[in-house]
């Protein structure tokens, strides 16, 4: 009769193959014991192609972060109206001081109500596209922004990213 005699360990590594060909393995060794003679069965898994995808894509989401945060326009990702992520300068641009206090609020809590159906509209013509809107940051302060944006696929969702820049220093130089 066999009894378990403690709990199964995982154990991830390098492993080697008989032939001398390594590869990434997962090893469950599960210790059991049969009439006081004590064993560990090993169960070895080839896990090379789940390490590969992993490390694409820890790899592309720091190639997106890194270009997202050297980007000088605040960019963020809108589903149904509602903030999903955005880059350092859009955070910026708010007054906010983290990602956290954003995702999950309406845009039209940072962007002009009167400017949101333009925001639709322009990435509705699938073209390249600019437009100014207003914008309030955190201190109230009124801004003026050059928005671009698109349709894109991000998290397995259907969102519309937008590309926001201050020009509101250039509009006051002009108005002067």
């Amino acid at each position: 009769t066999a009894h378990i005699r403690r709990r199964n360990s995982k154990r991830q590594g390098i492993l080697r193959r008989k032939d001398g060909s390594q590869f990434h393995g997962e090893m469950n060794l599960i210790p059991f014991s049969v009439l006081n003679e004590h064993y560990v069965e090993v169960i070895v898994r080839d896990v090379s192609e789940r390490v590969l995808f992993e490390r694409t894509i820890r790899e592309s989401e720091e190639r997106f972060r890194l270009l997202s945060n050297v980007a000088i326009e605040g960019v963020v990702f809108v589903q149904d109206g509602t903030i999903i992520d955005c880059n350092d300068q859009y955070i910026s641009l708010t007054g906010k001081t983290s990602r956290s206090s954003l995702v999950g609020r309406k845009i039209s809590e940072f962007i002009d109500a009167k400017d949101i159906p333009r925001l639709d509209h322009m990435v509705s013509l699938s073209a390249v596209n600019r437009i100014e809107v207003r914008a309030r940051n955190e201190e109230g302060q009124m801004m003026i922004l050059e928005a671009s944006g698109s349709n894109i696929h991000y998290m397995d969702k259907d969102v519309k990213a937008f590309l926001f820049y201050d020009i509101t220093s250039r509009k006051k130089t002009e108005q002067a």
